[in-house]
């Protein structure tokens, strides 16, 4: 699989119900990434609408204080093969340094990172060794697309190319871009995830992807991406879960932001709840991601779920994901990427997205 991950902070916020949106870290506790939204001191982050997006911001803290969002991917890209990162990004205070990204590996180890050094410049290390900067690429308060092809080998093995709304910055395609301690690329961290007063700068960050060079789709760099963020506005053909009031499930889980009072519930295996969703009107769609927020009635219950894409009746599951009864007042689940219309094998058209429906099935 290719595509690995992206977001658009689309039906995310810095606040619980501020405007149409969930909280930034309630959003993404609940499908998987615990622990990994705040700074060393518990600072959250925000996401902030400037004029053109609604997107992840960072900054306004110093040192430790620094905050990130930390994207732990499902499967490691192993030595030899090659990661492409993708973002928008605005900085606003050109005179200081940004973190942009660091790819971490799956024991702790730093693999690279991509910094904006002030002057409209980039650097590129392999670990904390600086191996490229690029010219006078951006000006202050614009928004670029910014993208790095790296593949993770020794001697003249490795390659990295950072692309600026699609024009090569620095690039090199037979130098070393592994570290002594590196082992694959494990997490994608986004901000400045481990603090120093000069990564405190403010910028904003918008339509992430990462994926990697296997497979036949999404093996290389996207382009500028635009993710948009949907939520069910119809049942599916299948409705075997219990809504908590009325007769509608897909109007129970439909809230933004993000709300438990209403909900649909079930404790049978092989219960399945599917929707259709909010028209896609999109083109050059290169996948759909599903994310499932469930929480669990009780401690010491164990239970497990698989996401589901339906298309022409053929039916593609994500892997069983198993919910935590160690807290049961936070909201829990997962998301899964679902790259290709599992009725074509081929990527999603708008209008088969539009066909089709998706949910989950209680293991």
């Amino acid at each position: 699989m290719a595509l690995l991950f992206f977001e658009g902070f689309e039906t995310v916020s810095n606040t619980t119900g501020a405007g149409t949106a969930t909280d930034l870290v309630t959003y993404c506790e609940s499908i998987g990434f615990a622990g990994e939204l705040t700074g060393a001191s518990g600072a959250r982050l925000a996401v902030a609408q400037d004029t053109v997006h609604t997107a992840l911001k960072w900054g306004a803290a110093s040192g430790a204080n620094a905050n990130y969002l930390r994207v732990p991917l499902k499967t490691p890209v192993a030595i030899n093969s090659t990661l492409f990162i993708g973002a928008r990004v605005r900085l606003t205070d050109q005179a200081q340094v940004s973190e942009i990204f660091q790819v971490w590996d799956s024991d702790g180890s730093l693999v690279l990172r991509l910094r904006h050094d002030g002057n409209q410049q980039f650097t590129i290390y392999r670990g904390n060794t600086s191996i490229a900067t690029t010219g006078n690429v951006v000006s202050l308060g614009g928004w670029y697309y910014i993208e790095l092809k790296w593949k993770l080998a020794s001697g003249t093995n490795g390659a990295y190319d950072l692309l600026i709304d699609s024009v090569s910055a620095a690039s090199n395609s037979a130098t070393n871009t592994l570290d002594s301690f590196a082992g694959n690329m494990a997490l994608v961290h986004f901000g400045a995830p481990n603090g120093g007063a000069a990564d405190s700068n403010q910028a904003y960050i918008d339509d992430i992807y990462i994926c990697d060079d296997s497979g036949a789709l999404n093996n290389t760099f996207l382009g500028a991406q635009v993710i948009r963020g949907y939520v069910p506005d119809a049942e599916g053909a299948v409705n075997d879960w219990t809504p908590s009031t009325g007769t509608n499930n897909s109007a129970l889980v439909d809230d933004l932001p993000l709300s438990t009072t209403d909900y649909v519930e079930s404790s049978t295996v092989g219960h399945d709840d599917l929707y259709s969703f909010q028209p896609v009107g999109a083109t050059g769609v290169k996948g759909v991601r599903i994310s499932g927020i469930l929480g669990l009635s009780g401690l010491n219950t164990i239970r497990s779920f698989h996401l589901q894409a339906v298309s022409n009746a053929v039916t593609a599951d994500s892997a069983v994901m198993t919910l935590s009864s160690v807290d049961t007042a936070k909201p829990q689940g997962g998301w899964h990427v679902f790259q290709a219309d599992p009725n074509t094998s081929a990527l999603w058209t708008a209008a088969n997205i539009n066909l089709a429906e998706f949910g989950l099935e209680l293991d």
